[in-house]
């Protein structure tokens, strides 16, 4: 149990890291969507309310922030961003680490990761993503185990979960 919590961590330290040294410039797709949503919710006046409601609120700044680190970074190393990824889109790619192969399939809001080498050669992990309540599952034996959660309004913007704690 701790050696897989041990892989799940690694995996989702090195998606959240990768953006730390990529140095990106990408769509921001989250939150043009958001924008272009603003957009369409009244005439000028109502559209510059909700605008300025959505800054109050940080809907804005928390888009902005997980474009920047999460969706422009993969985006950049991907070619694609996931939240651009529509219903049966899946694009596949192989990294290394260390002296480690992994296979890594995005779909929409879903990552499989699978061992190609190593002591886990074989072993796929998924990461799914709820967009209803803002976090990231394991899909574990016995259910989908949340690992991270967006947190805006709290002292951290993602906080990370021990699956396997109660």
């Amino acid at each position: 149990m701790k050696r897989s919590f041990r892989m799940i961590a690694l995996l989702m330290a090195l998606v959240f890291s990768v953006s730390a040294v990529s140095g990106c410039y990408g769509g921001f797709v989250l939150t043009k969507k958001v924008y272009k949503w603003n957009g369409t919710v009244g005439g000028k006046f109502v559209n510059s309310l909700v605008m300025w409601g959505l800054f109050i609120l940080p809907v804005y700044e928390i888009c902005g922030i997980v474009d920047f680190l999460i969706l422009n970074t993969i985006e950049f190393w991907q070619g694609s961003n996931p939240m651009a990824m529509k219903p049966g889109e899946k694009e596949t790619r192989t990294v290394a680490i260390k002296d480690q192969e992994f296979e890594i399939t995005a779909t929409q809001n879903r990552f499989d990761i699978t061992a190609l080498s190593g002591e886990h050669a074989g072993v796929t992990s998924t990461l799914v993503y709820d967009p209803a309540t803002q976090a990231w599952y394991w899909q574990a034996e016995d259910g989908l185990k949340k690992i991270a959660q967006f947190n805006p309004h709290g002292d951290q913007l993602v906080q990370f979960i021990n699956p396997n704690s109660k």
